[in-house]
């Protein structure tokens, strides 16, 4: 055999030791190291050699200095050993890098746009020009402290942390074990619990007085301009106080997502900063309208011809842009002079609601479209008018 496994300076190299006879009766040897020390690349390698010969009747322009029978095999060819491998030093604004381009991109959009606030202030900044090594346990506790003293809130430092997590973890390594900066993640201190207060909720008086102006019996209809952007509005703070819906979900329902014969939303999309995407819990989840919601619901819908339009508009009939339902809600308590609250209390007022009206924890789980029971239980709020009828119930009995 030409192509056989030799002993050279006590490794195993596969060696091409073949012989050949040119037209004038001399003869040539090849006795090299195969180039690459696999046995099918040496078989290769032997046959290129031959095609070689039989092309040019001589293997001389390969030999080089000639390597006789006579000479050891320590002196045959040994492969040139493999390229230490080069460490890239990774810093902060690499991850960051990553993290925006093929992260990111794959978030919703108010997701993004909350993220991106995050990485372009002025906290995570504390990292830049650092070391993604050198950011261990200790290094995020003293951010963290340092933090604290510009940013009290809880809330706020807590988007902070699960931003700075979410970059590390994008490098770190995934769960095939492989990794593209960081080898091992650090170890993360204690995130923030963030806002455990709850947000006042409208009562059932503040909402009747909401929802009722511009009807005969209002009470501030004067103060209204144009009576098309008060029912515009409360539509959609129908759909939020009645049906649980959030700003994006409101802002993004079509036609198409109400069956009108079994009177039932279908909550499918989300729409934010111009984006229209899955609803916030991923999950298309159901909810029943009642005879309050329908009432301003049929005659909306009545009007719409094409299956795919909007419910919700605004009074000069284009989509209504983030925050635009928000503040018609401020000025609607403003107007008639109930509490200020947060549109989102709405929501809450909806959960609760259905808390007090005997619905199960799981029920109102899925109502919200929340994965999490924890995350439910957060809206339902306290209310004494139902804890005197819970108690006048079993006093009486």
């Amino acid at each position: 055999m030409s192509v056989t496994k030799r002993k050279v300076n006590g490794d195993s190299v596969w060696v091409i030791d073949r012989r050949f006879k040119r037209a004038d009766g001399t003869e040539e040897r090849y006795r090299r190291a195969a180039k690459v020390q696999l046995k099918a690349a040496a078989n290769q390698e032997e046959l290129d050699l031959c095609l070689e010969f039989k092309v040019k009747g001589t293997i001389t322009h390969l030999l080089g200095t000639a390597v006789e029978p006579s000479v050891a095999p320590s002196l045959v060819e040994q492969p040139a050993p493999p390229p230490a491998p080069v460490t890239k030093t990774y810093m902060w604004e690499d991850a960051v890098a990553h993290f925006g381009k093929n992260v990111l991109p794959d978030r919703k959009a108010s997701t993004r746009r909350n993220y991106q606030q995050c990485l372009d202030g002025a906290y995570l900044a504390h990292f830049k020009g650092r070391r993604l090594v050198d950011i261990d346990y200790t290094a995020i506790e003293n951010w963290d402290t340092w933090a604290k003293r510009l940013l009290p809130n809880d809330g706020s430092r807590r988007r902070e942390h699960i931003v700075l997590h979410a970059v590390l973890r994008s490098v770190g390594p995934n769960r095939g074990g492989k990794w593209l900066m960081l080898e091992r993640l650090p170890l993360f201190p204690a995130m923030p619990s963030g806002n455990k207060k709850q947000p006042p909720i409208p009562t059932a008086e503040d909402v009747a007085m909401v929802m009722n102006e511009g009807r005969d019996g209002g009470v501030a209809r004067q103060r209204y301009c144009r009576p098309l952007a008060m029912q515009r509005a409360q539509l959609a703070f129908a759909l939020a106080l009645w049906a649980g819906l959030r700003a994006g979900e409101i802002r993004a329902l079509r036609k198409s997502d109400i069956d009108q014969v079994r009177r039932i939303i279908i909550v499918r999309h989300s729409t934010s900063y111009g984006v229209e995407d899955t609803s916030k819990g991923e999950d298309e989840r159901t909810i029943k309208i009642g005879d309050l919601l329908w009432q301003r619901l049929e005659p909306r819908l009545a009007e719409i011809k094409d299956p795919n339009g909007l419910v919700c508009l605004s009074y000069i009939g284009k989509p209504w842009h983030d925050l635009a339902i928000c503040k018609a809600w401020v000025r609607a308590c403003e107007r008639v002079g109930v509490k200020r609250t947060k549109f989102h209390a709405c929501r809450h007022y909806f959960l609760t609601k259905m808390f007090t009206y005997g619905a199960s924890p799981v029920t109102v789980m899925k109502s919200a479209g929340h994965k999490d029971l924890k995350t439910t239980m957060k809206y339902a709020h306290f209310e004494q008018d139902d804890q005197d009828r819970a108690i006048a119930r079993f006093s009486t009995g």
